[in-house]
């Protein structure tokens, strides 16, 4: 398996993501990800995947819980 790119984003492009119509994502790389939604919030997750079955574990809404809080946190980062 590839190696994953890690460390993607800036606080920068995290302080400046703007919500759209829908939400979506913006990823970090090896798993983590900030969720954007329509009105405004925004949310760090990390995506596991075990015996083929995805999931996801929420570490907390920026910017209470800053990119390299949720770096740190994150198992795999």
């Amino acid at each position: 398996m590839p190696p994953t790119a890690r460390n993607i984003l800036s606080e920068l492009a995290t302080k400046g993501a703007k919500p759209k119509d829908k939400s979506y994502k913006v990823r970090d790389g090896a798993g983590l990800f900030l969720v954007i939604e329509p009105n405004g919030k925004k949310w760090w997750k990390f995506r596991v995947i075990y015996a083929k079955k995805e999931t996801s574990f929420s570490f907390g809404e920026y910017p209470s819980v800053t990119l390299s809080q949720a770096r740190a946190e994150s198992p795999l980062c």
